[in-house]
């Protein structure tokens, strides 16, 4: 593989007086094993940290073939997700790939790789919007099911008038649910859920907070996703059972003060309390499998007793307990890069039952966020977005690890269902300076 047993020799000059182009070396092996590039050698050296020629190991998600995720630097990443999936391939573009294929989506402008559990979108023709444009005073069906068009993010825009715009499913009383749409806020800023027995809920779309709320409430969530796009859900509770509807409104759930046309996307309502990307259906809905990107056998690409770890990663509201990289040594101890369902940061490091560490750092941060943690016998330090978070002494020995997995815990759960963009590993442990430097 390339990179490995390379350590600082990296920057030396060959025999020939030049360095090694690393990139360049990552993107011929990736063609010469059948992978595919989905960046320009230009497009990945402007996404790189500093001092990332003497890494360890290095990966930015930027090449691919169906069961791996090309690492620039040390082993690749093995990928399994017995499902078909979507990814956002460019600031307009969606597209699904096969089975095992590892996704990397394009967000905000920068490429990361997207862990998701399973998940089900229970309802039928999710990019649909005509088929539950419904009267709102009969309550009848108007229209028949207009599918959008494939791989584009060019939304379906219906005229509006004396109708709701959306989705509807029956959902039985005490049952916790996740919806989700894909929206243009140009057009009009909420949405709401409109459930059985007049109780209903509404969410401003671009900052997921839960608004003009009637007995059902909720939990909201918001992610930008480029322009005017935000991909925005609320989980909440039936209270009553019956047929719940799930539309574009103003902040008062009247739909006809948008305007002469609703711009809206693609629908989910998913089972459970996560709301994940987006799952296209057609005729039933459809399952995504959880995705799995694993590396064993990694113990010397990571630094063990001396070691700088990097991690670039986009961070959405979960207000759940969610894990962006694990490295583990496989009986119990673990380094764990996590949110908390306090929406506070944890970065900690386990020896089995014994803690050598714990950084939690406060601030329910969302977006795109660079975080970095040294350590060695003598203590350790961590870094996020360019200033120093927590410096300290280690609560015991430290464990040797061995295999690191991306966006989840070892055990294949916790998943972070958002995208990790870089993980970086040094042998040595940087100094307060420098890693403050990597992640400004």
């Amino acid at each position: 593989m390339l990179g490995l047993g390379l350590g600082l020799s990296r920057q030396r000059a060959t025999a020939f007086g030049a360095a090694p182009d690393i990139v360049q070396l990552y993107l011929d092996r990736v063609a010469a094993d059948g992978g595919t590039a989905l960046l320009s050698k230009a497009e990945i050296e402007a996404l790189l940290p500093p001092d990332w020629q003497n890494a360890s190991f290095l990966n930015v998600p930027s090449a691919r073939k169906a069961g791996t995720l090309y690492s620039i630097i040390g082993s690749d990443f093995t990928v399994t997700r017995p499902s078909s999936a979507i990814e956002f391939q460019s600031t307009d573009q969606y597209g699904s790939v096969v089975n095992a294929m590892p996704r990397v989506s394009f967000i905000d402008g920068f490429s990361g790789y997207p862990s998701e559990q399973e998940s089900t979108n229970l309802i039928d023709w999710s990019e649909s919007f005509a088929d539950y444009r419904v009267n709102r005073a009969t309550k009848t069906d108007q229209g028949t099911p207009s599918v959008m068009p494939s791989g584009s993010l060019a939304l379906f825009t219906a005229t509006a008038g004396a109708a709701q715009f959306g989705k509807r499913l029956s959902v039985t009383a005490g049952v916790t649910q996740t919806w989700s749409m894909l929206v243009d806020v140009s057009q009009g800023n909420f949405a709401q859920i409109r459930g059985a027995s007049g109780n209903q809920t509404s969410i401003n779309l671009t900052t997921g907070v839960v608004v003009g709320t009637n007995t059902l409430g909720g939990v909201g969530r918001s992610k930008h996703i480029i322009g005017n796009y935000y991909w925005a859900s609320i989980t909440f509770t039936a209270i009553a059972t019956g047929v719940h509807f799930w539309q574009i409104t103003d902040a008062t759930g009247n739909q006809t003060a948008i305007g002469s046309t609703v711009a809206a996307g693609y629908f989910q309502m998913e089972s459970g309390t996560s709301a994940t990307s987006y799952i296209k259906t057609e005729a039933s809905s459809v399952i995504r499998s959880k995705d799995l990107a694993t590396l064993t056998g990694a113990g010397a690409q990571i630094g063990q007793v001396n070691s700088t770890v990097f991690v670039k990663f986009n961070a959405s509201n979960f207000s759940q307990l969610r894990t962006a990289l694990t490295i583990d040594d496989g009986a119990g101890g673990s380094l764990k890069f996590q949110k908390l369902a306090s929406n506070d940061i944890r970065v900690r490091l386990l020896n089995g039952a014994d803690t050598v560490f714990s950084i939690v750092i406060s601030g329910s941060l969302t977006g795109l966020q660079k975080l970095a943690v040294a350590y060695s016998n003598a203590g350790y330090i961590s870094s996020l977005n360019g200033a120093t978070e927590a410096i300290g002494s280690l609560g015991g020995a430290q464990p040797t690890l061995t295999d690191i997995t991306l966006g989840a815990d070892s055990t294949n759960t916790l998943h972070w269902n958002d995208t990790v963009a870089t993980v970086a590993l040094w042998k040595g442990a940087k100094d307060q300076t420098q890693i403050n430097e990597m992640t400004a």
